[in-house]
Order: structure tokens, then sequence, then C-alpha cells
């Protein structure tokens, strides 16, 4: 590839608007509807360089890369001079890993290489002299895989899907071997790759993390990045971590995009492969849009034999494909131990040609039990069974994922279990654990609209979830709504309620449910008075909105018991509140904690009287008095001083002498202060 391509700026913004969609699409539907608690983006440091940096901008001279001016062309060059530590700065531009000094022009099997030590950052602006200048967003820096030049993708050199890949390109853009998480790519957008080489040439088009081997590693740091149409023609079209065989492979990824990158085989976007070693990536701040493969249309994590447990915190997974299972994730944990954590993590419009529109968790003769916090699985939808999950305990192994502040709604499945599909054979076991769930406007084509269990035939296993402060309500299957199947259909399996709303149940105190449906007690079945209520027959569907109106039965009726170590709900807000007006904190049934009530105390203090009343009414004391009041109500003190007394202001919640005003976020007091007048006395005169 010869050096003559410049990069132009036109195409910038479309880019941005692309890859960036997911967000833009999921971001107004949670501030305005289901909701998730507020999760701060994590910093991260722009810190002086350690050494000085070697420069690359595609205008440079390539007189040794010690200043803007004398800047490497080109990203290659600056790699082979830069060591522990150094940091490379590249300007704006298109960069392909076939330029440089003795690189093959054309080759399919040239990469940038990552090593320890060595920092690069994009988004520089040629003659930017200071890190705080750079601007990622907007300075867009690319490394390409179009080695030969003739991709269809815009000026900008990006390829916004992999139809736009055109004959031979780079196998990996970027590949690290043997690194620590000292290797870092900073501010980069990575395009174009394709893995159709032999052997690991088929794997990992954009970057291939190789951890393969006892005793290897490969954890680098990736921050600010975009993974936009990639390909691989068997697993892991933008990234593949290959933890296997002894090896570990756990990257740490911070505020990255993938965005339409496609596998042939598994993981359209990310492979996690810890088959007889381990691959735990963690991954904050990260977005999948519209990747597409066989199995697991945005990540496939394997921990057969080994262990393949990620990290996931406030990651977006919006309208990625599965040609077979998993729209978005599939966890496989063939005889292995895989426990993938999700926290503040939204699947929204995914979808499978057969099960698991969302997720697919299996646990074929190995544990997998993912623990999911403060989730939200809307709108998606499977061929088959499971809308939006299927859960595959088989062969002695166990799929039992735990769930807690997690929200269903709005999910199809073209067959069974809307939103979940629980299944259990061979001796294998399908047992969630369900704490303050909600499931509301699932829909499947044949049974179990929210829910279904099933114990296989011939050899049988444990299919025995465990509900808890749950609500099941306005589901649909084939029968229509309002009927347990319509919410819970059980195959030979049994499922345990308690504290929980559910839907044509009866409740606790009129149980009419076969023994199939175990009663824990406290159940109830009553309309849970949403918000915005989501119509099943729209399945799938984002809409909706599943919080509480005030007055809802499901208010202050869970067991706290269940929440001890849940500080809070899908909304952030404090977990147990005491919602009723009752004085006593209970947590609610469902993902959302209604507004809770707060005392307000007024004491009166000082030599001096007066009264203080408010706005509303409420109070009016001279003395002590307190008033219970809603969640975020405002409330307005005034004082006013008797004859012969003065108002010296408030203390505690209000200062200064004018009127108190008070928004109750929280439990307040207030005191007024009243000084009595000082009287002065007159001498008598006697004449």
């Amino acid at each position: 590839m010869t050096n003559n391509r410049f990069f132009n700026h036109c195409l910038i913004c479309a880019l941005i608007l692309v890859t960036g969609l997911g967000l833009a699409l999921v971001l107004p539907w949670l501030a305005s509807s289901q909701g998730l608690a507020a999760q701060s983006k994590v910093p991260v440091q722009n810190n002086a360089p350690e050494a000085t940096p070697y420069y690359v901008a595609i205008t440079g001279t390539g007189l040794g890369g010690l200043t803007w001016t004398a800047a490497f062309t080109n990203v290659q060059d600056a790699l082979a001079v830069a060591a522990d530590p150094s940091e490379i700065w590249v300007a704006k531009g298109v960069y392909y890993p076939d330029e440089g000094d003795g690189q093959i022009n054309d080759s399919v099997t040239a990469t940038f290489l990552m090593t320890d030590g060595v920092i690069l950052y994009g988004g520089f602006n040629f003659g930017d002299g200071d890190m705080n200048d750079r601007d990622w967003e907007n300075n867009l820096t690319v490394l390409s895989g179009d080695v030969d030049g003739d991709d269809t993708s815009g000026a900008d050199g990006v390829a916004v899907t992999v139809t736009e890949i055109v004959d031979d390109n780079a196998y990996h853009v970027v590949t690290a071997k043997g690194v620590t998480g000292t290797a870092v790519l900073d501010g980069f957008t990575i395009t174009a790759g394709q893995a159709v080489g032999d052997d690991g040439g088929v794997l990992g088009g954009g970057y291939f993390c190789d951890g393969y081997g006892s005793g290897n590693h490969c954890n680098p740091t990736l921050r600010h990045i975009i993974f936009s149409g990639n390909y691989a023609i068997l697993d892991g079209g933008a990234m593949y971590n290959s933890g296997d065989d002894g090896g570990s492979s756990s990257p740490v990824l911070t505020n990255v995009t993938f965005s339409g990158n496609s596998a042939g085989f598994d993981g359209g976007a990310m492979y996690n492969n810890g088959e007889s070693g381990q691959s735990n990536p963690t991954l904050i701040d990260v977005t999948f849009y519209k990747n597409s493969s066989n199995n697991g249309g945005a990540m496939y994590n394997t921990g057969a034999y080994g262990s393949s447990s990620p990290s996931l915190t406030n990651i977006t997974f919006t309208e990625n494909t599965s040609r077979y299972n998993g729209g978005a994730m599939w966890t496989d944990c063939w005889d292995g131990n895989c426990h993938p954590a999700l926290t503040g993590v939204v699947f929204s419009g995914n979808s499978a040609e057969r099960d698991g529109g969302a997720m697919y968790n299996e646990g074929d003769g190995g544990n997998n039990r993912p623990i999911m916090t403060n989730v939200i699985f809307s709108g998606n939808s499977s061929a088959a069974d499971g809308g939006a999950m299927y859960n595959d305990g088989d062969d002695s192994g166990e799929s039992s994922p735990t769930l807690i502040n997690v929200v269903f709604s709005g999910n199809k499945a073209g067959n069974d279990g809307g939103a979940i599909y629980n299944d259990c054979e061979r001796g294998g076991d399908s047992s969630p654990t369900l704490t303050n769930v909600t499931f509301s406007g699932n829909s499947a084509g044949n049974k179990g609209g929210a829910i279904l269990n099933s114990v296989g035939e011939g050899e049988p296993g444990t299919c025995s979830p465990q509900v808890r402060n749950t609500i099941l309500w306005n589901n649909k299957d084939s029968s229509g709504t309002g009927k347990i199947s319509s919410n819970i259909y059980n195959i030979t399996a049994t499922i345990s309620l308690s504290n929980s709303l559910v839907q044509a149940s009866g409740g606790s105190t009129a149980w009419a449910l076969d023994a199939s449906y175990i009663d824990g007690g406290f159940n109830i079945d009553s309309d849970p008075m949403f918000i915005t209520p989501v119509d099943p027959s729209k399945a799938p569907t984002t809409t909706g909105n599943l919080r509480l109106q005030e007055g809802s039965p499901a208010i202050d009726v869970g067991d706290n018991d269940y929440v001890v170590d849940v500080p809070a709900d899908l909304d952030g807000e404090a977990r147990v509140k005491d919602g009723d007006g009752d004085g006593t904190e209970t947590v609610d049934m469902g993902a959302y904690e209604a507004k809770g009530y707060y005392y307000l105390t007024v004491t009166k203090a000082g030599t001096g009287g007066g009264q203080v009343t408010s706005s509303p009414s409420g109070i009016d004391c001279g003395e002590t008095c307190s008033l219970l009041l809603k969640e975020d109500s405002s409330i307005t003190l005034t004082a006013t001083a008797d004859e012969g007394s003065t108002f010296n202001g408030w203390s505690g919640a209000c200062s200064g002498s004018g009127d108190c005003e008070l928004t109750m976020d929280a439990a307040n007091s207030v005191t007024a202060n009243f000084e009595a007048a000082l009287k002065v006395l007159l001498p008598i005169i006697f004449r």
C-alpha cells in the first residue's frame, strides 16, 4: 500500500451517527419509559507522557517521529522504534498495516502488533501540543484492513458493514500476544478486517488477542474504540480473545462500540475462548449494535473444560441477530464453569432465528450461573423458544442464572416462553432465582407467555425456579391473556413463588393452581397499576413504563429478607422504602421501588415564641410537630413570631430568615429560632 491516500473528513459525522446509533435508539427509551439506574462513565485519565511521544501523521516527513513536523507517515514505523515505556500520538487519518519499512504491499497477513508498555493514542490534529487537545470523536483516526484499497466504504475509510469489503483485506487489523494492561490502544476506529486465512487467520478480523497455550496471556487495554464492519469466516468478527488450552485472554474495554461486524460461525462482534483455559474480559460502557453470526450475534463465550466469565457493566445490546441461538449473547459452558456478571445492561430489539432472542445460556455438563443485576430485556424475539432468554441445563450440567431488579417487557417467542424458557434434561438443572423481577407485555405463540419450565422426557432433570418479590402480569400465549398459562407454564417442572404478584393465581389466600405451582406465601393477584402498561399483542415492542403508580397493591408487600444485599432498584433508588406511609420500610414487588414517604420534623427553639405553618398545609405548631410527606414533594415553611418576640432564622435543613423551602428527598429536621425582644426600663423621676 503506497502512502498517497489522504483523509477526507466529510463523512466523520455520518460514521459517528451510524456507529453510535445503538445508544441513540436505546437511551431515550430508557429515560422516558423503562429506565435504568444512572451509571456514570468511568473517567479515563489523559496523563502526561512518561517519555517524549513519537508522532504519526499522514502529512509528516518521516524524519524520526519526535516532532509533528518530523512525524512518521505510518503507524508501523512508529511501532518499530517504540520501546517500553513509550507513547505514540497519531493524527487523524486512515492508516493501513501494510505500510511502513519492512512491510509487504497489499499483504493480508500484515497487522498492527501491540506490545507491553506502548500506548497508542488516536484523535489528534496535526500540531496538537497537549493531551487535552485530543478529540477522538471528531478527529477520526482509522486503522483499516483494506490493504488493496478497493473496498466500497466511504471517503472516511470506514466500512459500516461487512458488505463494503471487497477482495483481499488484512486477516487481523490489530494483533496482541503475551501482553498485559500496559499495551494500550486508545481513540481509534478499527475497520475492514477480514479473517479468511488459514489457522488463526479465520478468527478476529478486527483484533486478535492471542493468549493461547499453557502459561500464555493476552490482557491488553482498549479505550475509546469503534469496531466497524469487520468479518471473520469462523469466529469473532471484530475481536477474538484466545485463552484456550491453558492460556488466558482477559482484555479490559472501556467506552467501546461494536457496530456492523459479522462472523460466519459464532460471536459476530466478540468471541471469548476459555476452552481448557480462561477468557474473562472486563467491559465497561460498551455498545453492541447490529452485529450478526450463527450463535451469539454480538458475543459468544465458551468455557468448555475451562472458564469464560466476562464482566459487563453499563452495556447495551441493540438489534443484534443470530441465525441460530442467542441473538445478542451465547455462553457455552460445556463441562466448564461460567459465571458472567451483568450489571446495568440493556438487551433491546435483538433476535434469534431459533432460541434465546437476546441470550442463550448453555450448561451442558458444566456450571453456567450468570448473575444479572439491573438488567432490561425489551423487544427481543426468537422464532422458536425463549423470546428473551433460553437456559439449557443438559447432561448433568446446570444453567441457573440469578436475576435481581430485572425487567422483561414486550419480548416475543414464536413457540414457547415469551420471555424465558428453562429447559433441563439428562440429569441437568435449570432453576433460576428471580428476585424483584417484572414480567409484562411478553408473548408466546404457544405456551408460557412469560415463562415456560420444561423437564425433558426419558432422562429428566431438575427445573425448579425460585421466584420472589416478582410481578407477572398481562403476558400472552395461544390461550390469550389473563390465565396462568399466559404467564407461567410447567411441563413436568415446578416453580416456587413467594411475595409475588401472579395473575390468575388467586393469591395465597385463594390459591387456584395445581401442585406444580408452589405457593411460598404472601402472593397476591391484583392489577399492579403500571404507569404505562405494555400490550403483549404488539410484541416485540420497547414501549411502556412498568413503574408502579401510587396506590399499587405491589407497594410495600415484598419480603425484605430477599434484598438484604440489594441497596438500590433498577432506577438506582433505595430498594427499601416506606411506600405506603405506614411508618415501616418494606420492599415493593417488581424491579422498581415506588416513591416513599419521609418525615419532616419542625422544632421551636430560643427564648421567644412563635408559630410555624406550611404550604401546602399540615404543619401548624408552636413547639414540635412532624408531617409525613411523599418523596420528592415540595413544602414551604413560614415562621411568624409572637408579639414581643423576633424570628432569628432557621437551622437544620434550612438557613436564613426567609421562608424555608424543602424538597423531600430524605427525612428532614428544621428548627425555627425565636428570641424574646429586649425590654428597656426607663428610670422614674419624682418631683
